[in-house]
């Protein structure tokens, strides 16, 4: 494997949101690349984020990391193993945590449960009863990101909910189109409808 000399988003902290919209764009274009190669990665979080430390001048560079659970998009099963769940519950989404079938979009429900992480330095829901952790992905609306940051463009709360919408077809159609959606909402422009 190659050695990246940094961290990982998990350990930085809240960051600025020029930052924290280049990283889920890098990562929403690595996904997208995965995806079309018919590979899920199944368990995208900050930790799998990584942060190689930059060249002077230069911006960091960003890496989608451990794809050891990854499956290929047309096998349906949802486990590595029989009675084995491995995603992150934090950013699980509400299909992997049912054991549906899973296609693009769960990876984008957890790129959007991410990108609420580095805005605003916890995942969106939050609880020590890891039950309560899954019936909030099953059932909840994903907190507001400008009840958090009040700085923030409130079209960002929109682009959110969308990605992390609990049917995956009511998503955005692809994580570049996520990001997209997030880049648009700092320049004032709407999210655009499906």
């Amino acid at each position: 494997m190659q050695y990246v000399p940094g961290t990982d988003a998990a350990a930085v902290g809240v960051l600025e949101p020029p930052r924290a919209v280049r990283i889920v764009s890098e990562v929403a274009e690595a996904l997208d690349f995965a995806h079309s190669r018919g590979v899920l990665h199944r368990d995208v979080k900050p930790a799998n984020v990584l942060l190689a430390t930059a060249d002077p001048g230069r911006p960091e560079r960003v890496l989608l990391a451990d794809f050891g659970i990854a499956r290929l998009h047309f096998d349906r099963s949802p486990l590595t193993r029989t009675g084995t769940f491995t995603a992150t519950l934090a950013y699980a989404s509400p299909e992997q945590l049912a054991g549906l079938a899973l296609g693009p979009q769960c990876d984008q429900y957890s790129l959007a449960c991410t990108f609420f992480a580095l805005l605003s330095g916890r995942s969106p829901f939050e609880a020590t009863n890891p039950v309560a952790v899954i019936q909030a992905h099953m059932s909840a609306t994903i907190p507001s990101i400008v009840g958090v940051r009040p700085e923030l463009p409130p079209a960002l709360d929109e682009a959110l909910a969308r990605a992390t919408a609990k049917r995956p077809v009511d998503r955005f159609d692809s994580c570049g189109d996520f990001a997209a959606a997030v880049s648009r909402s700092f320049l004032g422009e709407p999210v655009l409808p499906r």
